[in-house]
C-alpha cells in the first residue's frame, strides 16, 4: 500500500519513495524527518513495486534502507525499478551496507550511503552531492 507522507503544490521538482518494511520503518522515519521541509520534494512510502509503477518519473529517487537478511529481496527489488523506469536514482543505505561490501552493490544503486544517513540523505536530496559511496 501506498503512503504519502506531505501535499504540496501541483509543481513537484523531485519525488523520493522509501521502501518500508517492518524491519527498516523506524529509521526510514529518521530519515524523512531529516528531509520533510525541502521545497518541492514529494515523500511517498511503498511496500510493493506495484504501489508505485506508474508514479515513478525521471529525476525521481527511490530510497532503500535493509539489513543483511532482506539484501537478495532488496536488490531484487531494486532491479526491478531500474529494468522498467529510466533517469532514476536508486539509493541505498542501512545496516546491510559496509566499506568492505560496497562492490555487492554499486553495480544497482546510484549512490551507497554507510553509517548515518540524515545528513547525507539531505545534501544528496538538495542537490550538494550528485554522486558518492559514503
Amino acid at each position: 500500500m501506498l503512503k504519502q507522507f506531505h501535499t504540496f503544490p501541483i509543481y513537484f521538482k523531485m519525488n523520493i519513495f522509501f521502501h518500508e518494511t517492518n524491519s527498516n520503518k523506524y529509521s526510514i522515519n529518521t530519515l524523512v524527518r531529516a528531509i520533510e521541509d525541502i521545497e518541492d520534494l514529494k515523500i511517498y512510502f511503498f511496500s510493493n513495486y506495484h504501489d508505485i509503477k506508474n508514479l515513478i518519473k525521471k529525476n525521481d529517487v527511490i530510497a532503500f534502507s535493509f539489513m543483511t537478511r532482506n539484501e537478495d529481496d532488496e536488490k531484487k527489488l531494486a532491479m526491478m525499478i531500474r529494468a522498467n523506469h529510466t533517469g532514476i536514482k536508486l539509493i541505498t543505505g542501512g545496516p546491510a551496507i559496509t566499506n568492505e561490501n560496497t562492490d555487492k552493490f554499486d553495480q544497482i544503486f546510484d549512490n551507497l550511503f554507510i553509517g548515518e544517513g540524515e545528513e547525507i540523505l539531505r545534501d544528496f536530496i538538495s542537490g550538494k552531492i550528485k554522486k558518492c559511496s559514503i
